[in-house]
């Protein structure tokens, strides 16, 4: 008997395992005089037969929690299986052989219970709104930051964690797990992991990548909009930023050293405080309007790149206003309660 699956296929079914799971199923009928020793006997009489007693218990206990998945193939095994006894159970026990369709389906049901414990995908969608963060635990270990506005799905499975991220912009501690990898994948743009940590931002021209622990792999599997680009980068260390362009998607990502200070700019989002020596407007305004409902919004391209400086707290509108208005060439307007143009000075 051989039962396949999606993407695996089960080996044969091994005589000893058959064996261990139809005595387990005779101990919990009930065994009859003599059976216990016979049992004993029979697992001292191989190694092997002692373990695949342990493995048929385990299996047991998992299929107990998979109703869903046992009903169903007990009923259609069952119904496929009435055939001829099988001899060779005469000798284990007379009754086996007229139970030997049930002991079949039982064995194939632990099979598949098997293989969906170590198949099965848990796939969750998370997402944040306007002005809220959040925090998420993984089962396997991994702790995941979003920035406000941000939507990811996470998928756990037995050989790889995956995570899509659609929109914004988080930050992975990636518990480590050698026969597990960790992969972002955002706009054809896989970034690898075992055990690290790191950020990436999905922007309108491009992927950004910051490595804050150990080491990760940028893979350019389609491209951002170049479906048949396949481009793998140098391993990305810690403090290190990698950026895979729109503009230039044919091209490996840029990977780029950090000092101290852009590093903390980078990953300001994360604290409610955000300390600026010398950033352009544009991204404080970013910044700002990933924190707040109130939204600004820079009218004139010219004072895009200004840069501005100082510490202030994300979640305080007021702040960035008093910042602004130290400037005597920009003005402020406000449209309607959650919207205020930036401007300059006509």
């Amino acid at each position: 008997m051989k039962i396949t699956g999606p993407s695996s296929e089960l080996p044969e079914e091994s005589p000893i395992d058959s064996a261990a799971l139809a005595w387990l199923l005779e101990r919990d009928e009930g065994f009859g005089p003599g059976r216990d020793e016979a049992f004993s006997r029979w697992c001292a009489a191989d190694p092997r037969h002692d373990a695949a007693v342990t493995r048929a218990e385990r299996g047991l206990r998992i299929l107990a929690q998979l109703p869903d998945v046992r009903a169903p193939i007990a009923q259609h095994l069952a119904a496929s299986h009435r055939a001829v006894p099988d001899r060779r159970w005469s000798s284990l026990h007379p009754r086996w052989a007229a139970w030997w369709s049930g002991l079949a389906a039982a064995f194939a049901i632990l099979a598949v219970g098997w293989w969906v414990l170590a198949h099965r995908t848990r796939e969750t969608d998370y997402a944040t709104a306007t002005a809220v963060q959040r925090q998420v635990g993984l089962a396997d270990g991994s702790v995941l930051d979003l920035n406000s506005h941000t939507a990811l799905s996470v998928r756990l499975t037995a050989r790889e964690r995956r995570v899509v991220l659609r929109a914004g912009e988080a930050h992975f501690a990636v518990a480590h797990d050698a026969a597990r990898p960790f992969i972002v994948v955002v706009d054809g743009v896989e970034v690898r992991a075992v055990g690290t940590a790191f950020s990436v931002r999905r922007a309108l021209d491009g992927v950004a990548v910051v490595v804050t622990d150990g080491r990760v792999e940028i893979v350019q599997v389609g491209g951002l909009d170049a479906p048949r680009v396949t481009n793998r980068s140098p391993q990305v260390a810690v403090g290190e930023r990698a950026w895979v362009s729109r503009a230039d998607s044919g091209l490996p990502p840029r990977v780029v050293k950090l000092d101290a200070s852009a590093l903390r700019a980078a990953l300001a989002w994360q604290s409610p405080a955000m300390n600026s020596a010398s950033l352009p407007l544009v991204e404080v305004v970013r910044e700002f309007n990933r924190h707040n409902r109130t939204q600004f919004v820079i009218a004139d391209a010219e004072i895009a790149g200004r840069r501005i400086g100082g510490s202030f707290v994300l979640d305080r509108v007021e702040a960035l206003i008093r910042l602004l208005e130290l400037e005597s060439d920009i003005v402020l307007e406000r449209r309607g309660p959650d919207e205020i143009v930036v401007r300059r000075a006509r």
